[in-house]
């Protein structure tokens, strides 16, 4: 497995979260947590708003808790699950982010599905995936998986080795 921080080379969180339109009060669902690493730069950029980071692994989301111990600007919650079931209300999230977690999906479609249902009528869905992570997926991939889910392509940043995908949820 990669380490963070050639991960953090490999995909700019700064060029990622440039790419979204985040701002005061939005409410944003980190899926596929891991340990957080984006978290606190995300909770920064929705001041008032809220942050939920879900992963299947508790390990994952003890390891968020601490990295975010010293607090963060917006509210940030911690739940267990797969992105296949998410026990979250529908239309509630403005945006989901689904950052090299593509690949490690046991149902793809499920998880996109699930991504959909959670997010407002305009959210946004972006998909960030790069090489050289063995689970990768190229952005042709999710972009099919993306149309299949209801779906419409915002805008494609980056390259074929390393890519972020927003993609908005049809009003």
């Amino acid at each position: 497995m990669l380490g963070w921080r050639v991960r953090l080379w490999l995909l700019s969180p700064r060029r990622l979260l440039g790419s979204l339109p985040l701002g005061p009060g939005l409410r944003v669902l980190d899926l596929g947590a891991g340990p957080g690493v984006l978290a606190r730069l995300v909770a920064a950029e929705v001041p008032g708003g809220s942050v939920v980071l879900v992963d299947a692994q508790p390990a994952m989301l003890v390891k968020a808790r601490r990295r975010l111990a010293a607090g963060a600007p917006a509210r940030v919650t911690f739940v267990q699950s797969v992105a296949e079931r998410l026990p979250l209300a529908d239309d509630t999230f403005d945006i989901v982010l689904l950052v090299t977690v593509l690949g490690e999906l046991d149902d793809r479609a499920a998880a996109l599905a699930e991504a959909h249902r959670v997010l407002k009528p305009g959210g946004i869905l972006s998909i960030s995936e790069h090489l050289p992570d063995p689970d990768f997926r190229a952005a042709g991939s999710a972009r099919r998986l993306a149309s299949e889910a209801g779906f419409e392509e915002r805008e494609l940043v980056g390259g074929w080795w390393s890519y972020t995908l927003n993609v908005v949820k049809k009003a």
